[in-house]
């Protein structure tokens, strides 16, 4: 099985998902990564002003809740599909299938969703350019005067929520995200989160759904007759598992199979005016189902312990952030996390599930953000080279080689010499995630490359700053009609054709044709922040446990229970 990491989000999707996934991506993950821009903008910045409130509704600036959410008590919203023309099921046993007071009995066997008369969801764009933590009340409301000032509409939105654990603690997960603008097409978010970039005040878009879709389902049996027709949304709930047909495995994957859930299913109308399928279900059955999905089966107990943990942690800590304008709490691919559902689950990773159960890592104040990725390539990195976040000090960069001589050298400051010879590290138990190479013609690297930035035909490739890990933090493209400056981890992967990771070097040479060849030499697998899986798992081989391994990866966290 190979291992998925909580931001590889670079398989490509219907085109506007793609967009909205790069915007998003650039600035938030699974771990509650978020953008702060630090200082005032020195003049007004000259972006498109936010459509009329005849065309968009009002949004009232919001504090955060008091509430203290129980968790064992929570469900999650995971978002398994959208955009589907046709929903399939397949019951094992008889299904039933609700709108409010309306309902109808499915007898077990094959049936379809089919989108009738539906009127598409309504949805904004909203450009954000900075997030506020728990207490900062007076400060955000500062920043948001600043920018009403200039002339932008801003406005506070509140995320996250609170916690208690066992020993009775409150921890603080809410966030105040600075909102500058909101627009009614993508574009013209993307146009100005561009013009703020040049300006060095980093963005992130988030959609946001301001009306939900309207209109009725067709439910079609195996022989293609409609039985019944039911406004949306509807829910679909069985005792049994009910099987989903041409689930994608993840973004842009070709690959579809038919995976189970156990779940309440909810069937609503989306944005593009087809259907949207949502699994309800509890915390610790969507862990069981991420678990399997994200580490094999088959490893260690205790680096399965450990990602079982990370996983609840990076769950907890994102309720009511990463996806909740649109109406639900993750959605089911690497986005998020990976989760298959109730058929993958297996006997070890449900032990594993159950044997941790409620635990989360803290670190006194809040859920830790633990995000996690394949492999670190032998050094994990500051979240602040990923994303255009703030150091966290939970996630920093750290060592994962073995005791010996490289040990005490100094790592990825010689990139050179840290990806050849390669050091002895937990993580390099997986010969083609600890290091790779990869190949491409000029040719292939200018389709590559043109398909977001227009630079021509690619002359060179300049390697800017790097991380802690050795991981680039901005590339420089030079091409026959401009030159471009890429910034950030996942958009430097995505722009050469989705690299495993940013750690590499480039050499350049000429090719038989004379064009030139350029061979991209690196390390590791994913962004590297956080919880190193084939690290965990080298380090479970050696007798860690899963606390300590968890300390490893994460600064000055400790374990406690949530209520």
């Amino acid at each position: 099985m190979s291992l998925r990491t909580t931001n590889d989000r670079y398989r490509s999707r219907p085109p506007w998902r793609v967009i909205v996934l790069l915007g998003a991506l650039l600035t938030i993950m699974t771990g509650g990564c978020l953008s702060w821009f630090q200082g005032k903008p020195s003049r007004p910045l000259q972006v498109r002003t936010a459509p009329r409130a005849s065309t968009l509704p009002t949004v009232q600036p919001a504090t955060p809740s008091e509430a203290v959410t129980a968790v064992a008590e929570q469900p999650i919203r995971v978002r398994l599909m959208q955009g589907q023309s046709q929903i399939g099921i397949t019951a094992a046993q008889p299904a039933t299938v609700k709108h409010g007071d309306e309902q109808l009995t499915l007898r077990p066997g094959a049936w379809s969703f089919r989108p009738d008369s539906v009127a598409p969801a309504r949805q904004q764009f909203r450009l954000f350019i900075k997030t506020f933590k728990p207490g900062e009340n007076d400060q955000a409301a500062a920043f948001v005067s600043q920018w009403k000032s200039q002339g932008y509409p801003a406005e506070i939105v509140p995320f996250g929520r609170r916690f208690r654990t066992e020993s009775g603690k409150i921890l603080d997960n809410r966030l105040l995200w600075i909102s500058v603008n909101r627009f009614s097409t993508l574009a013209e978010a993307e146009s100005a989160k561009h013009t703020l970039e040049s300006q060095k005040v980093w963005g992130w878009i988030q959609n946001e759904v301001t009306q939900p879709g309207s209109g009725a389902v067709a439910i079609v049996n195996a022989a293609g007759a409609v039985a019944q027709r039911l406004r949306l949304p509807v829910v679909v709930q069985s005792p049994a598992a009910i099987s989903i047909d041409n689930v994608e495995h993840g973004y842009g994957s070709s690959q579809r199979d038919t995976r189970s859930y156990l779940g309440l299913l909810e069937i609503s109308a989306g944005p593009d005016g087809l259907l949207s399928l949502t699994e309800i279900v509890p915390l610790e059955d969507y862990i069981a189902g991420v678990l399997p999905s994200e580490m094999p089966a088959g490893w260690p107990v205790e680096a399965l312990k450990a990602q079982a943990i990370a996983a609840r942690s990076d769950t907890v800590a994102n309720l009511s952030l990463k996806h909740t304008l649109e109406g639900y709490d993750f959605c089911a691919t690497e986005h998020c996390k990976a989760y298959a559902g109730t058929g993958a689950r297996k006997p070890m990773t449900d032990q594993a599930v159950a044997a941790t159960k409620g635990e989360i890592l803290t670190d006194g104040q809040r859920v830790a953000p633990t995000v996690f990725c394949a492999n670190c390539g032998g050094w994990t990195e500051n979240n602040e080279t990923v994303w255009s976040s703030p150091p966290d000090p939970i996630l920093r960069g750290v060592s994962d080689l073995e005791p010996g001589p490289r040990s005490a050298a100094s790592g990825p400051a010689n990139i050179a010499r840290w990806l050849d010879p390669p050091p002895k590290a937990y993580c390099s138990g997986d010969d083609k995630t600890f290091r790779w190479s990869k190949r491409l013609t000029t040719g292939e690297i200018t389709a590559l490359v043109n398909k977001k930035y227009a630079v021509g035909t690619v002359r060179n490739i300049e390697l800017g700053e790097r991380g802690a890990s050795g991981r680039l933090k901005w590339v420089r493209v030079v091409g026959s009609a401009k030159t471009e400056t890429i910034q950030k981890e996942l958009p430097i992967r995505l722009a050469f054709g989705g690299l495993p990771s940013a750690m590499f070097m480039v050499d350049r040479k000429a090719g038989t044709d004379g064009a030139p060849v350029f061979t991209f030499t690196g390390g590791g697998r994913g962004h590297g922040v956080g919880l190193c899986q084939q690290g965990a798992r080298g380090r479970a081989l050696e007798g860690q446990r899963y606390a300590d391994i968890l300390r490893r990866y994460f600064t000055g966290v400790t374990t406690e229970r949530v209520r």
